[in-house]
């Protein structure tokens, strides 16, 4: 008879007897990709977007899916992906939101709350720490709550689960990388406004340089705690280029930068590919790495656009797994430079009727993202030889938010159609990057036998154009004190409206939920006298009112003990609530309680049965037959993995595997395919 093989899991060893038909030897090991694309919502990518994402609609065509995914209520980027990994909801892996309630015992507020992305408020088993345990070989590849042991604050078993995580952790077939985590510098767009050209200093190796006749200038900066020196060139009549060295003035150890107009790359074409070469910064014992985009550079040299993206350090769970991606990959530019975009720093935009030049110089600032994310999972895949890759991209995002309200306004929303038709060609192009993304990945997943790929997403997106300050409301019911502080700095005074929490019954720490100030969380209101000031809160948020007089507030939900959306659990709130369309919710506390906000932009944290919040879930690779299932919820994907993997699912998973019905005969959803 042949051998029974053990697979540990965080609580048993089960025994799977991998022997008896014959055929189950046969088959080849299985691998899997598992990828989240951030705003990922089918009917708005695949459905609106066409030709320019192909591979996300030869997806919808070829795989098996679900017609939508349930995400995490609230539906927010940190509390959906720590779904997805764990396959269970926030009210059981701790990661309510994007920020979240801290135990009592280290917060010493009822304001005080921690940031979801991180991996020390996580409270339940991630994949790659659940595969690894299982003699799996596993990549986590930016992904959130990562790179490092789970803090699992609210366990009772923490310090066991800790030890199991850290001996996972600790595995050469483990690699778990987070370039998110710690930054150096923030993307910025650098002119002569902020880098006046001078009369260059003394460089080495000068005579590397073409011949000039003009006089050498330069400008200087910093990038974290590393001087930065660029020497502006012309290699004939006028300038031209820059030489970009860092720590000292030598050319011998600078980059070229070329001055070019932005020219996004066309589908055959390399992406950033205009980008300088990259340079190490180092910082403690981590480094991150610089490249520049000279956009602009007058013909005397004295005027200058030049953007430098962020500068992340990449950690891991393994001081020689950064270093080897660092070796590989030069870096990780996890976002483009939309802030700066928007705020007009790469030129007019779209909305301020520019001829599209800004927009042109941001697609290739996504360029870089997408490029570095390509060049990781190459790397990973090929080097690391994972059974599952899990990464992510968040470029459709970041684009979402900025443009969704201008490219889908709604129908009873004043707007230009030339500024909904420049909206949507940015967002086209954006989302084309990441269709080139996941056609890279397919390509990575037909190079090996038995080897699928599992697509979803967090949530979608939505118009808001209207702001509840839920705080400011709770105030004007008497719920909640605001005080008022005035900081005299010199010639400066800064007015500042702050939460009191002593006095305060009821607050909303993150804007997705309320909290009673209970004596349990170090404030006033007696455990007793919760429910009622909870529905005191309520009753006023319902009073709230539409400037057509329909209510805003929608509906009012209350966790329970066994909830399907994830409401509540340690780490949670109180109450949570629906609002209508068009309305965005915030802590703020500053400005009035509700009204007209500002441009249309996009937002999401709604609630997760809602339509456009839902992402997708599909399965992707040979011996998948195509197929429309059911609805399904961001939970069950780790499960499927897991069954695929023909390995045990995370030990806290709520989830149910989709495997079979993926596998089986496909069966018509009650929706029709978009």
């Amino acid at each position: 008879m042949p051998p029974l093989t053990a697979v540990v899991t965080p609580r048993c060893t089960l025994l799977l007897l991998l022997a008896a038909p014959a055929t189950l030897l046969a088959q080849p090991a299985r691998r899997a990709i598992v990828v989240s694309y951030d705003s990922f919502n089918e009917a708005r990518v695949a459905g609106l977007l066409g030709d320019a994402v192909p591979t996300f609609r030869a997806m919808t065509r070829e795989a098996a899916c679900t017609d939508g995914a349930r995400p995490m209520f609230p539906s927010l980027t940190a509390a959906s992906h720590a779904a997805i990994w764990t396959g269970a909801w926030g009210n059981v892996n701790g990661i309510a939101g994007n920020r979240l309630m801290l135990p009592a015992s280290d917060s010493g507020s009822v304001l005080a709350t921690g940031d979801g992305f991180r991996f020390e408020n996580l409270n339940a088993e991630p994949a790659w720490i659940t595969f690894a345990r299982q003699g799996r070989r596993v990549v986590g590849l930016h992904v959130t709550q990562a790179p490092n042991v789970p803090g699992y604050p609210w366990r009772a078993d923490r310090e066991a689960m800790r030890a199991a995580a850290a001996d996972a952790l600790a595995r050469p077939g483990t690699w778990v990388l987070n370039g998110y985590n710690d930054k150096i510098a923030e993307a910025r767009v650098l002119t002569e406004a902020d880098l006046p050209p001078r009369p260059a200093g003394s460089w080495a190796a000068l005579r590397r340089l073409p011949e000039t006749s003009r006089p050498l200038h330069e400008l200087a900066w910093t990038i974290g705690r590393d001087s930065a020196f660029a020497l502006v060139v012309a290699t004939g009549p006028t300038a031209d280029r820059l030489y970009v060295s860092l720590g000292t003035r030598d050319l011998a150890r600078a980059v070229e930068v070329r001055a070019l107009e932005a020219a996004p790359a066309g589908a055959a074409e390399p992406l950033a590919r205009h980008f300088s070469a990259p340079l190490a910064v180092h910082v403690g014992a981590g480094r991150g790495f610089v490249r520049w985009r000279l956009f602009a550079l007058a013909a005397d040299g004295a005027r200058f656009t030049l953007f430098q993206p962020e500068v992340n350090v990449v950690s891991a769970n393994r001081p020689d797994v950064a270093d080897a991606h660092d070796l590989a990959v030069e870096g990780f530019h996890g976002n483009g430079a939309g802030f700066l975009w928007m705020r007009g720093r790469l030129g007019p935009t779209y909305r301020a009727g520019g001829d599209g030049t800004a927009e042109r110089r941001y697609l290739e600032t996504v360029e870089l993202s997408v490029q570095s994310s390509l060049r990781g999972t190459e790397w990973a895949w090929k080097h690391g030889r994972p059974d599952a890759l899990f990464t992510y991209l968040s470029v459709g995002d970041a684009v979402d938010h900025d443009v969704w309200g201008d490219a889908w306004p709604a129908p009873d929303v004043a707007h230009d159609t030339v500024r909904v038709r420049r909206a949507r060609e940015v967002r086209a192009a954006v989302w084309a990057l990441a269709d080139r993304h996941l056609a890279h990945l397919h390509r990575l997943v037909r190079t090996q036998p038995g080897t699928a790929i599992f697509v979803t997403g967090d949530h979608g997106m939505r118009a808001t154009w209207k702001r509840l300050r839920v705080n400011v409301v709770l105030a004007d019911a008497g719920l909640l004190v605001l005080d008022t502080v005035i900081n005299r700095n010199g010639a400066r005074t800064d007015t500042l409206v702050r939460i009191n929490p002593k006095y305060s019954q009821v607050v909303s720490p993150t804007g997705y939920w309320l909290t009673a100030n209970t004596t349990g969380r170090g404030g006033l209101v007696p455990a007793d006298r919760a429910e009622a000031l909870l529905e005191a809160a309520a009753d006023a948020l319902r009073q709230v009112r539409d400037i057509d007089g329909a209510p805003v507030v929608t509906g009012v939900r209350r966790p329970v003990s066994e909830d399907s959306l994830g409401l509540g659990g340690p780490a949670g709130g109180d109450l949570y609530w629906d609002v209508r369309d068009g309305w965005g919710v915030s802590a703020d506390v500053r400005g009035p309680a509700f009204g007209a906000d500002r441009d249309p932009s996009g937002a999401h944290g709604f609630t997760s049965t809602d339509f456009d919040m839902q992402t997708a879930f599909c399965a992707w690779g040979p011996g998948i037959p195509a197929g429309r299932h059911a609805d399904g919820r961001i939970i069950d994907v780790m499960p499927t993995v897991a069954e695929w993997l023909r390995a045990a699912p995370p030990a806290d998973a709520r989830g149910t595997s989709q495997l079979r019905r993926f596998l089986g005969v496909a069966e018509r959803s009650r929706r029709s395919r978009r």
